[in-house]
């Protein structure tokens, strides 16, 4: 053991050396026995992440990378060198075009992380990914829903999510119903919010444009209503008038 461990140490140190002196090769070598040499040393985890930080920082070899990274994160659970690895991780599967690999870490970092802030980051990034590069937009419009209800009291991040999730429906869905559900949701849960009376203004457009004059009036009113001295109201009061009149 005691051997082991000195030995294991020396390695480790001409390890770090060779790093420090752009010896990269030498390097990889090095922490590669030290990992396979002395796998239940308490240097185990150290080797490993010099080894990873090597393979991403140094060498560029982005795929070996991950992996290192990857196992660290499943070898030292709740460790520090874990929470390095994860917030690592999704950069470089991104990098590489893993995408799903990327979604799949930030929902890591959400599950095993929830009280830090890249918990949110993590959300957004999923939902990101997920719209953009997996074009897989109801499943990002889920990931902003989670969002809005975890992080409930904290208006902006929520009203954000949520009308992000109103533009994927509009823009990439082209589903004026799940829309307009995205703006009832801030409506509902945010009425003291100045979002709020936008929000149902929003949501008569879309019956408006969809000549749905009853609906949009509907969502018009609710505005003169609720948020009389709002200055959408008096817009608002205009759309009324001319759905009644028939001009809308």
């Amino acid at each position: 053991g005691a051997v082991g461990g000195g030995a294991g140490a020396l390695r480790l140190a001409l390890a770090d050396l060779h790093l420090k002196k752009g010896k990269y090769l030498a390097a990889r070598l090095e922490y590669g026995k030290t990992i396979q040499l002395y796998p239940s040393s308490a240097l185990i985890a150290r080797a490993k992440m010099g080894l990873a930080g090597l393979l991403a920082d140094n060498l560029k070899d982005y795929d070996r990378a991950i992996e290192a990274y990857r196992d660290i994160a499943a070898s030292f659970p709740g460790s520090d060198e874990a929470w390095t690895a994860y917030s690592r991780l999704p950069a470089l599967a991104e990098k590489q075009k893993k995408y799903e690999l990327a979604v799949e870490i930030y929902e890591k970092i959400i599950e095993l992380y929830p009280d830090k802030p890249e918990a949110l980051n993590s959300y957004k990034a999923a939902a990101r990914v997920l719209r953009e590069d997996l074009k897989k937009f109801p499943e990002a419009v889920a990931v902003l829903n989670r969002l809005a209800d975890k992080y409930k009291g904290e208006s902006v991040k929520c009203i954000d999510a949520l009308l992000l999730a109103a533009e994927i429906y509009r823009k990439d869905l082209k589903d004026a119903e799940g829309e307009v559900k995205m703006y009832d949701r801030i409506a509902a849960e945010y009425e003291s919010d100045p979002q709020a009376p936008k929000a149902l203004y929003a949501a008569g457009d879309v019956y408006s444009k969809a000549k749905d004059g009853e609906k949009a009036r509907e969502y018009y009113q609710k505005i003169l209503e609720k948020y009389p001295d709002n200055p959408l109201s008096k817009k608002a009061e205009g759309r009324v008038s001319s759905i009644i009149s028939g001009k809308f």
